[in-house]
């Protein structure tokens, strides 16, 4: 945290603490981020709607990547008037922000959006190509701060697997895993 202001005010009463205040404005540090993490702005869009169907938030989260969306999230709760709704949230680079607000204004029921910048830490990561026991896998590894190591196979990979080989995901998906590990070195 860097602080740009600082402010402070007193109290008229007494209490055997002082009656004091201070406020501070300022940004958060990117440079505070670990070396080992890779710092990435983007600026968050957001909206709420209580008024959806269902069957509406595919074709809308397919709408916002194809806007330039890193990545989308909805999630449920309750709004005024008791409704049940849900908080529709995306994540874009600053150039792509306005195309996805319109996307999210024009695949959704809201009125309005609300914009944020924010900052994300991610572990660095790579994707290698493992060959598997039913096949080339895709396999997403990333390092953690002690510089050990974690990986999953891509989600698509294995789907396409599975519809490939007419397994079901979740087995396959374990064995994948196992599979992945002893190549990885795990």
């Amino acid at each position: 945290f860097v602080a740009r202001r600082i402010g402070y005010g007193l109290g008229q009463k007494d209490f055997d603490a002082p009656n004091a205040l201070r406020v501070m404005l300022g940004e958060a540090d990117e440079a505070a981020a670990p070396a080992s993490y890779d710092v990435e702005t983007n600026v968050e869009v957001e909206c709420t709607v209580d008024d959806m169907s269902p069957e509406a938030f595919q074709p809308l989260m397919d709408g916002l990547f194809a806007a330039g969306a890193r990545d989308v999230f909805v999630a449920t709760g309750l709004m005024k008037k008791s409704r049940p709704g849900h908080r529709i949230s995306a994540l874009a680079p600053e150039a792509k922000a306005a195309a996805v607000a319109a996307a999210l204004m024009a695949g959704s029921t809201t009125l309005g959006v609300r914009l944020r910048d924010v900052t994300k830490w991610m572990l660095p990561r790579e994707i290698a190509t493992v060959r598997t026991s039913a096949g080339e896998v895709r396999v997403k590894a990333a390092t953690l701060p002690d510089g050990r190591k974690k990986w999953k196979p891509e989600h698509d990979d294995v789907l396409r697997l599975a519809r490939e080989r007419g397994e079901d995901y979740l087995s396959l998906r374990q064995r994948l895993e196992r599979d992945a590990a002893a190549r990885m070195g795990d």
